[in-house]
C-alpha cells in the first residue's frame, strides 16, 4: 500500500525517499502524505506528530487531573489542564482547514482548551471555549462529514453536538459541583499551591502564611473579596 507498515515517523518506508532528518522533513511529508490520504484513523499521526513536536520545540505538555474526591456525592471526572497551546493550533489548523480528518481533532483541542470527561453526566463537558468547540464541530461535520473526537481524554471517543446546549450543560454541572463542595477550596486553593511549588516558594524573600495558614486569603500577597474568592495575587 501507499503507505504500508507505519513504525517510527521517521522510518516509515514507502515515501520518504532515505528518511527524514530536518523539522522542514517532517513537515514537508506530514503535509504531502495529507494530500493523498487526509489524516484519518490515526494512519498519519505519528508523523504529523513528530512535525508538530519540532515546530512546536518549547510548547508545554498539558496533563490530566483526575479529579476523584468527590467520588462519594457522585462526582468523578478526569479534566485536562493546560491543553490551549498556540503554536500547536497554529500547526493543526490550516491542516484541519484544507483536508479535515484527524487534523481537526487535534486542532480543537489545541485551539479551544480545556475539557473534562464525565460518563455520569453525560460524557464531555467544554471548560475553556464552549463556543470554539462548536464551531470546529460544525465545520468538520458539515465540510468533511468527519465526527469530531478527542485526543486528550478517552482517546478517538466522539465529541457530542451541543451546539445552542452547552451553556445550559455547563451551568447545570457547576451548579452541582458549587452545591456540594467550597469552590474556592477546591479550585482556587490548590492553583496556589501550585504557584508556590513551581516558584520555589519555600525561598521567597516573604512567604508569610503559605502552607502554614488554612485560610489562603491570609496568605502573604492574596486579596480576597467578602466571600473569600481570590481577586489579586502581588507577591512583589
Amino acid at each position: 500500500s501507499l503507505v504500508g507498515k507505519m513504525g517510527s515517523a521517521s522510518k516509515h518506508c514507502c515515501y520518504c525517499g532515505g528518511g527524514i532528518k530536518t523539522c522542514d522533513d517532517y513537515r514537508s511529508k506530514c503535509q504531502d502524505y495529507f494530500n493523498v490520504l487526509g489524516i484519518n484513523d490515526g494512519v498519519m499521526t505519528s508523523l504529523c506528530k513528530e512535525a508538530e513536536s519540532c515546530s512546536c520545540p518549547n510548547a508545554v505538555d498539558h496533563y490530566i487531573n483526575p479529579v476523584t474526591e468527590l467520588t462519594g456525592v457522585g462526582l468523578d471526572f478526569n479534566e485536562t489542564e493546560g491543553l490551549y497551546n498556540e503554536c500547536k493550533c497554529n500547526f493543526w489548523l490550516p491542516l484541519c482547514e484544507d483536508e479535515g480528518g484527524e487534523a481537526c481533532d487535534y486542532a480543537a483541542e489545541y485551539c479551544c482548551g480545556d475539557y473534562l470527561y464525565d460518563e455520569d453526566l453525560g460524557g464531555f463537558f467544554y471548560l475553556d471555549s464552549p463556543q470554539c468547540y462548536c464551531d470546529f464541530f460544525n465545520f468538520a461535520q458539515n465540510e468533511f462529514g468527519h465526527a469530531l473526537k478527542s485526543k486528550a481524554l478517552n482517546p478517538n471517543e466522539s465529541f457530542p453536538n451541543r451546539c445552542g446546549e452547552f451553556q445550559e450543560l455547563t451551568d447545570y454541572f457547576l451548579d452541582i459541583l458549587g452545591a456540594v463542595v467550597d469552590l474556592r477550596i477546591f479550585f482556587e486553593k490548590p492553583s496556589l499551591l501550585k504557584i508556590y511549588e513551581k516558584t520555589n516558594g519555600q525561598n521567597w524573600t516573604n512567604n508569610a502564611g503559605w502552607k502554614k495558614t488554612a485560610d489562603h486569603c491570609q496568605w502573604y500577597g492574596i486579596s480576597c473579596d467578602d466571600e473569600g474568592y481570590v481577586t489579586g495575587i502581588d507577591l512583589r
